[in-house]
């Protein structure tokens, strides 16, 4: 469902550090978003008061605000926005305590990468949420508005003097409608509209009786052809002499509605506003047309009757009245849209309104002489038996509405609503009066509202609130029976991401129907499978042995999507990351299960992905050191923590060297220093790698020219310097690499960019178009790892490479096992024959050295050389090479 272009939120942190974490979080996922910030509980409360938000975003302890004051300010507020944690610890019952208290979710500050999901995932449940309770006010109000017409309906029918009936219709549609005068006009002598009829709650209505309208007469021909007219404000774009008939009754807002039967004008129902302008609803409006409908027909009934007494004698004057009397009745029971039946007192049909042919398909013939249990659905026959029990015992008295089923013609079922009167005393009925209001549309309305609120609408399968439900269930479940174990799988598709990006969200789409109907497939009946959004699904396994049951489930949903999905004649190939929890004594909240599984499954994307793993404890403990790495990280780019390390590249003829691989370390306050091993996946995660990899890009380039400008080599120096996948792609790297070659005065042909091979495949025009326009500046392009990725001598050919480095994991084995030394061989004469520069990475021994210079390779890199050092050691080295102090 659609979201705003562009989000306002409002930040309760007091923390800015965390408040710029926040913004990079939902920057990093495109969101288009405004924000305000508050540190204080007066200055939440002020904007709360003044703007206008779409969420609120919250840490949970402040100096002078936690979480719930917050919470109770939004509340206070009005504003039914989402209202999401984000906080550095949380423990479990507090979680629980936030989520009770009416807090719509929470994220951990070192799991900020979920936020920009877990935001979405709040506004799609809010946006859910208004568009369920607006159908649910429709359908209340649909069954007011019919309440309503069966109250002033029955009213009618419990009178049949029309003075009786048309006061009780202004009565009813003042008190109902809340407003200031209820009018009836009809035509006098002279065929001028006059008020014959006016509210009793009307201030001074009596003296509105008789009062000419011009709005009337200004509007005949349309109130004439059936034409309601309308004024929710009446200023002066009205004409001037409504203007001035509003000024004299003081009108300030006005509905007219016609009475008119079989195309004949009788007349109008008016309502008045006087103390202030109103929008009339549709339903409104509605309304008031139902009841001029049956208004109409009660005039027109009128009339009849007075056509006929005139035209009959004295002598048949009571005679008369008695007829028109029972015509007037029928004809209010056959024009009326619901369905009336007469019962005996043994509950044989006796009378059916005609439209019981439109309702439920039978005619008269069909139906008299009945039993009306032969056409009630078997289990609500005792519902029916005691109402008309009440019926007999109570004569007179109209009872409670009923729902329940009845037979249509083919055999399906339609829901009525009734209420029934026993008349069996009354001389012209002799009967029990049933009036049926057919509430079937209303009620499959209903139904599939409350399936709509549990259930996901693009997959069909379960939502989150369904399946919490059930899981909670299954918890209660094994707390009471021994050996009642049930399982978790939170399953997160990999790099779904990517077909969204290349083949379109529609498709995306698609492939989520497709997996949800596989993982279908895959479970038992008792098993539930949900989606909780994006895509991301659960899966609750119920019944089961030991965690070997949901293992061998996991397996097979893997089997299961291996199979390639065609979609668009596309064949589209997906995997998944399934974490895995086990019910357990300790686990009594759902929440603590899900988020169990999803720690889980997030150790599964770390191992590689297309796997599975089984929550442990110790998941918990690597999830706080990782949380401390990326927080400890994000201050050390701005802290400038960071140090460059160079590593020499030595040519393999002349055995000097002759340029340097630039290698970031950390310079921890505590750890000392902490090697890439240890940060380089947070950083590619987090995408903090990108100001990485142009703080070390910088930092090298000026370097190089440091020694450039000391060293003089023939030729110059060069320096190489990694690029990760992320930075890759970034669309101004260019101009941010032109920017360092400006500020450190570096020649592009000195500058070798060692780019991995998966980076250049993933997104091979996009790596074509960049490597164009690097080869522009000459500067070098390496494959760096050569052998260990997709190695296709494709793309050696499809793009402009100057120089493969040959892993160590190969280099590392000259010499030990004789297939290894084949395989280098073998790329050095691939890379030779290409016209390809050759860099051997992890030179360890003279050997190795020796080998690789026995076959050809140009460049070593290694141990044996140097390790990785600080600028002045390096600056050492060269200056014993050159021969100057």
């Amino acid at each position: 469902m659609a979201q705003p272009s562009t989000l306002h939120l409002l930040i309760v942190e007091d923390v800015l550090e965390d408040v710029e974490l926040i913004l990079l979080a939902l920057e990093s996922a495109t969101m288009e978003f405004t924000y305000d910030t508050a540190d204080t509980g007066n200055v939440c409360q002020q904007l709360l008061q003044t703007q206008v938000y779409d969420a609120v975003l919250s840490d949970y302890r402040l100096p002078e605000l936690n979480g719930f004051r917050a919470l109770s300010l939004l509340q206070q507020s009005q504003q039914e926005i989402p209202f999401i944690l984000v906080t550095g610890t949380l423990g479990e019952e507090a979680a629980v305590e936030c989520i009770k208290s009416g807090m719509t979710d929470y994220v951990l500050k070192d799991r900020l990468f979920r936020l920009p999901t877990v935001l979405e995932r709040a506004l799609q449940e809010v946006e859910l949420r208004r568009q369920q309770q607006a159908a649910t006010i429709r359908i209340q109000q649909q069954a007011q508005r019919e309440t309503i017409i069966n109250r002033i309906v029955q009213a009618m029918r419990e009178t049949l003097v029309l003075d009786e009936v048309l006061q009780t219709t202004v009565d009813q549609l003042h008190q109902v409608l809340q407003v200031s005068r209820c009018l009836i006009f009809q035509p006098d002598p002279s065929h001028q509209m006059r008020a014959k009829y006016v509210s009793e709650a009307t201030v001074k209505g009596e003296s509105l009786l008789g009062v000419y309208c011009d709005f009337y007469r200004y509007y005949h021909e349309l109130l004439s052809e059936g034409q309601q007219v309308v004024f929710s404000k009446i200023d002066r774009s009205c004409a001037p002499e409504i203007q001035q008939s509003a000024k004299e009754c003081n009108i300030g807002a006005s509905l007219i509605m016609p009475l008119l039967y079989q195309q004949v004008y009788l007349g109008g129902i008016s309502l008045h506003q006087c103390d202030r302008p109103r929008q009339w609803t549709d339903d409104e409006i509605a309304l008031v047309k139902a009841i001029a409908d049956q208004c109409a027909i009660a005039i027109h009934q009128v009339e009849l009757y007075q056509q006929a007494q005139n035209e009959i004698t004295e002598r048949k004057r009571v005679e008369s009245a008695l007829r028109k009397s029972e015509q007037r009745f029928r004809a209010l029971i056959e024009n009326a849209s619901d369905m009336i039946i007469i019962l005996d007192a043994h509950y044989i049909l006796r009378y059916v309104s005609p439209s019981a042919k439109r309702i439920l398909g039978y005619g008269l013939k069909e139906a008299i002489g009945k039993s009306v249990f032969d056409f009630i659905h078997p289990d609500d026959v005792p519902l029916v038996t005691q109402l008309l029990n009440q019926v007999i015992a109570n004569p007179g008295v109209s009872q409670p509405s009923v729902e329940y089923r009845v037979r249509h013609q083919n055999d399906s079922w339609c829901i009525a609503e009734a209420v029934a009167t026993n008349l069996l005393d009354h001389s012209a009925v002799e009967g029990i009066v049933v009036n049926c209001h057919d509430i079937t549309e209303r009620k499959i309305a209903e139904d599939q509202l409350r399936y709509d609120a549990f259930h996901n609408p693009l997959t069909g399968l379960p939502n989150r609130e369904l399946f919490m439900d059930r899981l909670e269930q299954a918890i209660k479940r094994s707390q009471r029976q021994d050996n009642c174990k049930f399982a978790v799988l939170f399953l997160d598709l990999d790099r779904f991401k990517v077909v969204n990006d290349s083949l379109g969200h529609l498709v995306g789409d698609r492939l989520l129907v497709v997996v949800a109907r596989r993982l279908e497939q895959c479970l038992r009946s008792v098993d539930t499978a949900a989606r909780l959004g994006g895509d991301e699904f659960v899966i609750l396994l119920e019944d089961i042995a030991d965690i070997d049951d949901a293992t061998q489930v996991a397996n097979r949903i893997h089997q299961e999507l291996i199979q390639p999905i065609v979609l668009d004649e596309q064949e589209i190939f997906i995997t998944a990351s399934i974490g895995i929890a086990l019910s357990a004594e300790i686990y009594d909240q759902p929440d603590h299960l899900l988020r169990d599984a999803d720690a889980a499954m997030y150790c599964a994307k770390a191992r590689g992905k297309a796997c599975y793993v089984v929550f442990d404890t110790s998941m918990h403990l690597q999830a706080r050191q990782r949380l401390q790495v990326e927080n400890d990280l994000r201050r050390a780019v701005e802290r400038q923590e960071l140090v460059a390390h160079y590593q020499p590249i030595v040519s393999l003829q002349t055995n000097q060297i002759c340029g340097f691989e630039a290698l970031v370390r950390w310079q921890h306050p505590s750890r000392g220093l902490v090697f890439p091993g240890d940060f380089i996946l947070i950083a590619e995660e987090t995408g903090l790698i990108v100001a990485i990899d142009q703080w070390l890009l910088h930092q090298a380039c000026q370097q190089l020219h440091f020694w450039q400008q000391r060293f003089a080599t023939n030729p110059p120096l060069t320096m190489g310097v990694n690029l990760s996948g992320k930075q890759f792609s970034q669309p101004d790297l260019i101009q941010k690499i032109d920017q360092v070659l400006q500020d450190t005065g570096i020649d592009g042909r000195c500058l070798n960019l060692e780019i991995t091979e998966s980076a250049l495949i993933e997104n091979a025009e996009l790596a074509a178009v960049m490597l164009k326009e690097l080869k522009e500046r000459q500067i070098q392009i390496y494959i760096d790892d050569f052998g260990t990725g997709y190695s296709s001598l494709s793309y050696l050919h499809h793009f402009p490479i100057d120089t493969l480095k040959i892993d160590r994991s190969f280099v590392s084995r000259l010499g030990v096992e004789g297939e290894k030394d084949e395989i280098v061989r073998a790329i050095i004469n691939l890379g030779l024959n290409l016209r390809l520069n050759i860099v051997a990475e992890g030179v360890e021994t003279a050997e190795q050295m020796q080998q690789l210079k026995a076959f050809g390779c140009h460049y070593g890199q290694g141990y044996w050389f140097s390790r990785p050092v600080d600028d002045q050691t390096i600056t050492s080295l060269m200056s014993k090479q050159i021969g100057i102090s």
